[in-house]
């Protein structure tokens, strides 16, 4: 009886601790294999979720669903120089940093590559406004960026960094990814208000 309970005892800890040990960092934006079920599982939320919260999708023009998950945001980010005037950004503006994953979780074999782009994400603020990325890569974007032209195979996932400019004294009410192949209503996240 001792030894059913104490084996007991470490399969639940060994589980728990293979459970919670997951690297929530961003050190690559190479494709990494889906750990999650295909979109057909779960119906799109009717409106914006949590930020962190996973939501899945399927694409209008391709045998290919996806799941897509706005993972963390920043605002300010002070990792470079605000954006100015020659980004046609009011003085005083700040970049905000936006943590964004995208898998393809069409089946192997049942789905077709899909394409994934930093231009498919904006800030939507409670005036109707948004921000949009810039298209600034490489140099002092901090890494790792998620790529502005990437295709990933059905099963991998992409994840990295988008840096989009916030006029002054301004706080996003929403994320918005919105592929222009999406089969449905954009894909919305709800910004903290700190």
């Amino acid at each position: 009886m001792r030894t059913r309970t104490t084996t007991a005892v470490v399969g639940t800890t060994v589980l728990t601790l293979a459970l919670t040990a997951c690297d929530s960092g961003t050190k690559d934006v190479r494709p990494v294999k889906a750990t999650t079920e295909p979109a057909s599982s779960a119906p799109t939320p009717s409106g914006p979720v949590a930020l962190g919260a996973s939501q899945k999708a399927r694409l209008a023009d391709k045998a290919a669903t996806l799941n897509a998950i706005a993972v963390s945001y920043r605002q300010p980010d002070k990792t470079m120089d605000p954006p100015g005037a020659s980004l046609g950004m009011a003085e005083g503006s700040i970049w905000a940093r936006l943590d964004a994953k995208v898998c393809s979780t069409s089946p192997n074999g049942t789905g077709q590559p899909i394409s994934v782009s930093a231009a498919d994400w904006h800030l939507s603020f409670s005036d109707g406004t948004q921000a949009e990325p810039t298209g600034l890569t490489g140099g002092d974007i901090p890494k790792p960026e998620f790529p502005y032209d990437g295709t990933i195979s059905p099963g991998q996932c992409v994840r990295g960094l988008i840096m989009l400019p916030v006029p002054p004294k301004q706080r996003p009410a929403r994320i918005v990814y919105k592929p222009r192949s999406l089969n449905s209503r954009p894909l919305e996240w709800t910004v903290p208000k700190t």
